[in-house]
């Protein structure tokens, strides 16, 4: 009895691992419907009508993505409407038309369709839907998140089961670069019986091979185009459809599993040499050419040792230090393409990888430094503190959704999730607390003072208190909000895909201003935060034909007033200041540096290498930018070249690294990577033209360069003007980096509405400052007054707590002065000087004074 149970149990469980019998049906593909866009709306309509026309009674449809022309709901419900007419169920992957603008989070895609990426099996065959969208980007990459799911997807199924894969960005296609990780999806497929697989994207209905698997793009239905698709004894028939005509492109066998493979292995890695070694595993007939080449070089001959191995010696001398990619690509006599990737360092001396950390998803988070540590969060979900000398993991706290925006500290650390939960962390990774604001964060997290600026999917700028994460204000723009906010003078400022950029109140949330800045979505000034420097907003947009091709603009800071703009292709990056220029990266790969002031083209220098919203990095007389091809560079802008270079992977590199003695960048592979540098010395132009030759040129300089002042629209810093009450108490706040604590009301009646509100406030609350009472016991701060040097050196006593035992003074006019101990204790730190034994002590301070003042307790 036991003996036949045992054998049932054998026999069920070879039912069970054994693919079923695929049954006849038929389905559609479709791809690039473009619905919203003018031709879209004309055009695939009418594919949809042709297709109920043909009588095939289709089991269901999978669309490849880019069926929205923007990601609008409107635009997805216009979809719907039409696709109602086949009255069959919808399958669908995002494509870049859907992750780039209006729904970059994916949350309309899923509230319409179904998850972003999936698995199902019909009839005996398994349907795979991969995403390979970004969230607001254009290009095309596989996330490890879902290929660690694909895998597992695929050890569930029974053994030979056909495979069909589906994507919006075509697979392994090799006219263009459409996806950066290609590779890791091909090894996962090598065990499984994959048929075939389909995308769209490239508008055309196209055949080409890839390991033995047969992959087909289709035409776009704004084009008229879309695919039928019958499984039919045992087989795969594919029809392209142009209108109603259709003509046969394949007919295939369900059954794909004996595959030939192409397997690369290293047997060397020297200083200057890398020798490879290629078999070519279960071909039936000869290769007629295998050939290699590094990261995205072109290609070279392998010698051939016999029918199945072919080797070589390949020379490295001139690679840059880092991780490089070598491919294999075996070519046989009907032009089927076999290839095979495997990864080799190269060591460096002044640059190098220190090391790497692998999360389980795609990076998009910018780094943050606290201490000894970077902190990032990872598309896995997940944010992670790492010992940033080392790369070793301190800890990992888990959200329920990616983290996509990067991090900010103050005196906690602040992340944000699309799970749509603002998180607050303590140093050792512990929850302070988590506020829900309902919708996905995308955008880098602001920290101003005592306040959490976070910028969210659904269009609405979020303010909450940094203690507790009390919600204080929220302003709604017209669309979503990919990029997080700047903050500059008592105002913030975000750019969204409504066109706008907004400038609104920290305190209230009020809207100062907002200025339209593109005829349409696609040049909104939403994909990068702007910048904000000598009391104006720089703000990069991609080239809009109908405003003159702009691509960088400075406006009036407090106004909105454009002041000048620029052409020229300055893609997505935000700019940079740099040695007092304005700096920006270029699709093209160049690195352009503009007169803050004028707008006029300082520099241009070509690093022969695209990049794509790599904003660069100020890095001493250097800036650093990633590339589409996983390098990382260092230009010297003053000499038109590239400094050096290292090659990290060559997955896209997208966010923007953060700098300190080590350089950390992050990557769509999922690595960190922590980059050594050479040392560089700092060198400053002279940022204000009326300062050459002033006797505070050195302080002046060195707190421009520090970001603690600025100065005037025409170029000028005014040394000698007069410092407002205001202006003190705005300066040394910002050298004290106050972050903590709420604001509560003011006592003073006369600071309602001013731009130096909160600063002025907290200096109240810490007893740094008192005002001016009078007969009804109101108090006033009089902030736009002139500050006197005895008030300064009072404010500068109550801040540093200075105290000394001296009694001795120099200055002759200060006795019986209500500051006399102060102006005595400031001396006595060297902080304030007098003019041939006086103080001056109710002479307004100079803006040089103050300049000076500050640059002296920074050298303390």
């Amino acid at each position: 009895m036991i003996k036949r149970t045992v054998l049932l149990v054998i026999f069920w469980l070879l039912i069970i691992s054994s693919p079923t019998t695929a049954k006849d049906f038929t389905f559609i593909h479709l791809s690039d419907g473009h619905f919203g866009s003018g031709v879209g709306n004309k055009t695939s309509p009418s594919v949809i009508r042709s297709i109920s026309e043909l009588n095939i009674n289709p089991a269901f449809v999978i669309d490849s993505g880019d069926m929205t022309e923007l990601g609008s709901e409107a635009e997805y419900k216009l979809y719907l409407d039409q696709m109602s007419l086949l009255n069959v169920p919808i399958y669908g992957v995002p494509g870049n038309h859907e992750s780039r603008w209006l729904d970059a989070s994916k949350q309309l895609f899923s509230r319409y369709l179904n998850s972003p990426y999936r698995s199902f099996t019909f009839d005996g065959i398994h349907f795979v839907l991969l995403d390979t969208s970004v969230a607001g980007e254009n290009f095309g990459h596989l996330d490890p998140v879902m290929l660690n799911w694909l895998e597992k997807d695929l050890q569930s199924i029974p053994k030979g089961t056909p495979v069909l894969i589906f994507s919006h960005h075509p697979i392994a296609y090799e006219a263009n670069r459409f996806i950066d990780n290609d590779d890791a999806l091909l090894r996962i497929l090598e065990p499984y019986n994959v048929v075939a697989m389909f995308s769209g994207h490239g508008h055309l209905h196209l055949r080409w091979d890839r390991n033995g698997i047969p992959i087909f793009m289709t035409k776009a239905m704004m084009e008229s185009g879309f695919k039928v698709i019958t499984i039919k004894d045992e087989q795969l028939e594919i029809w392209n459809y142009v209108d109603d005509k259709g003509s046969l492109a394949a007919r295939l066998p369900l059954d794909n599993t004996k595959r030939p493979t192409l397997k690369a292995n290293t047997l060397t890695n020297t200083a200057n040499s890398l020798t490879v070694h290629v078999d070519a595993l279960g071909f039936t007939s000869n290769l007629e050419t295998v050939t290699y080449r590094v990261n995205l070089g072109s290609w070279q001959t392998l010698e051939k040792q016999t029918n199945t191995q072919w080797s070589g010696i390949i020379n490295t001398s001139d690679l840059s230090p880092g991780w490089h990619v070598l491919r294999v690509r075996g070519v046989t006599a009907d032009g089927k393409v076999f290839t095979d990737s495997l990864e080799f360092h190269k060591a460096g001396t002044d640059v190098d990888i220190l090391w790497r950390y692998k999360t389980n998803g795609s990076i998009q988070s910018k780094p943050l430094i606290i201490d000894n540590m970077v902190v990032f969060g990872s598309n896995d979900g997940s944010i992670y503190a790492l010992n940033r000398y080392n790369g070793q993991l301190l800890w990992k706290y888990t959200t329920n959704n990616k983290v996509i925006a990067g991090l900010e500290f103050g005196n906690s650390i602040i992340a944000a999730s699309t799970d749509g939960h603002i998180y607050s962390l303590d140093k050792a990774g512990r929850l302070n607390w988590k506020t829900n604001i309902g919708s996905p964060i995308l955008g880098d997290i602001l920290i101003v003072e005592d306040k959490i600026i976070a910028t969210a999917a659904n269009g609405t700028v979020y303010t909450l208190r940094l203690d507790n994460g009390q919600q204080l204000w929220s302003f709604k723009t017209g669309e979503l909000l990919r990029s997080g906010a700047t903050y500059g003078n008592g105002l913030i400022y975000v750019g969204s895909w409504d066109r706008n950029l907004y400038a609104l109140d920290i305190n209230t949330g009020r809207k100062i201003w907002q200025k339209e800045l593109a005829s349409r979505v696609y040049f909104a000034p939403a994909a990068s935060p702007p910048l904000y420097a000598y009391g104006k907003i720089y703000i990069s947009t991609h080239a809009d034909s109908a405003r003159n091709s702009y691509t960088l603009h400075c406006l009036d800071a407090r106004t909105g007033e454009v002041l000048w703009q620029t052409t020229g292709s300055n893609g997505y990056s935000t700019p940079t200041l740099h040695n007092g220029m304005i700096a920006v990266s270029t699709s093209g790969g160049f690195i352009n540096l503009y007169d803050p002031f004028t707008g006029r083209q300082v520099s241009s220098t070509n690093t022969r290498y695209s990049i794509y919203g790599s904003s660069p990095v100020s890095f001493g007389s250097e800036l650093l930018v990633g590339t589409l091809g996983g390098r990382y560079l260092a230009v010297n802008p003053q000499e038109n070249r590239v400094s050096w270079q290292v090659m990290l992977t060559d997955n896209y590199l997208f966010t923007r690294s953060t700098v300190r003695d080590i350089i950390y960048v992050p990557s769509m592979d999922g690595h960190l990577y922590a980059v050594k540098a050479p040392k560089q010395e700092v060198s400053r132009n002279i940022p204000f033209r009326d300062t050459e030759k002033h006797w505070a040129k050195e302080a002046i300089t060195e707190l421009y360069y520090l970001g603690l002042v600025t100065g005037y629209q025409d170029n000028t810093f005014r040394p000698n003007s007069s410092v407002s009450r205001a202006e003190w108490i705005t300066l040394l706040t910002r050298y004290q980096a106050v972050k903590t604590q709420a604001v509560s009301e003011s006592k003073f009646v006369d600071m309602q509405d001013h731009w130096s509100l909160t600063t002025v406030t907290l200096a109240e609350q810490r007893g740094w400052v008192g005002g001016y009472p009078d007969k009804e016991g109101n108090y006033f701060f009089k902030p736009d007054q002139s500050l006197t040097r005895a008030e300064a050196a009072a404010i500068l006593h109550r801040i540093l707590h200075l105290k000394t035992s001296s009694n001795e003074t120099s200055f002759t006019d200060i006795q019986g002065h209500w500051a006399e101990e102060v102006i005595k204790e400031v001396e006595a730190a060297n902080l304030m000087q007098g003019y041939d034994n006086t103080f001056k002590p109710d002479q307004p301070i100079t803006r040089a004074e103050a300049a000076t003042i500050l640059y002296r307790i920074l050298q303390r």
